[in-house]
């Protein structure tokens, strides 16, 4: 494949640059690991894919996991566990088709599965504009 086929959009929704924030706040080792993780994959946009590949693991990604509740209502959305960070998790969302991806939080896993923090999630989703699951845009 060529690299124009494989360039990815990278960015950052609201409320996971708010919550980068409260993360630095609250566990500083935590928020410079995620820090190095977003800016290599800002970096290499070829990198971008890795946080919305099902399974995937590397040396600092532990394991990419589908967000099966959003992923029911249409929300391409995973959980990112990575190596580093113990009980914190980048919650992404993207689309193959489209080629971009979006970190739509960075969550305490005891947080990950709130009503709340799911709602605050699928609408930064709907914000960003990625394509849901089935929409023409998402083939």
């Amino acid at each position: 494949m060529s690299e124009v086929e494989r360039r990815f959009s990278f960015g950052l929704g609201r409320r996971a640059v708010e919550q980068l924030r409260e993360l630095r706040r609250r566990d500083p080792d935590a928020h410079a690991d995620v820090m190095v993780l977003l800016q290599e994959t800002y970096a290499d946009p070829s990198r971008c894919e890795r946080l919305i590949d099902e399974h995937y693991t590397d040396g600092l990604i532990e394991i990419v996991k589908p967000l099966v509740r959003l992923q029911e209502v249409g929300a391409n959305a995973y959980i990112v566990k990575t190596v580093n960070i113990g009980s914190w998790r980048i919650i992404t969302g993207g689309s193959q088709v489209t080629h971009e991806v979006l970190v739509l939080a960075v969550a305490h896993r005891s947080e990950v599965y709130t009503e709340e923090r799911l709602k605050e999630v699928l609408d930064d989703y709907e914000e960003g504009g990625i394509p849901k699951l089935g929409d023409a845009r998402s083939r």
